[in-house]
């Protein structure tokens, strides 16, 4: 199973506040992917990878940095999957 989202976005903000900026106009992109497979015939035992990362540019009044995320999971069910272990 694989969830897959990819945004790209433009943002142009203007200011008459003295604690922001005045203007900012800049794009931004983001990823995202959520991947779960099964290890099993018996569907009980899963491994999950999940990721995101931004871009480095203009989001809202303020310029923003790169980053990104990267998570792993194991699932399993015991017990005719009354059980769960995460």
């Amino acid at each position: 199973n694989a969830n897959l989202n990819i945004n790209l976005f433009n943002s142009q903000s203007k200011s008459s506040s003295p604690v922001t900026l005045s203007y900012l106009n800049g794009w931004n992109f983001e990823t995202k992917a959520d991947l779960n497979f099964i290890l099993n015939k018996k569907k009980t035992f899963f491994f999950g990878l999940n990721t995101w990362q931004v871009s480095k540019g203009v989001n809202n009044l303020d310029r923003s940095s790169s980053g990104y995320q990267i998570d792993a999971s194991l699932k399993l069910f015991l017990m005719d999957k009354k059980l769960q272990m995460v």
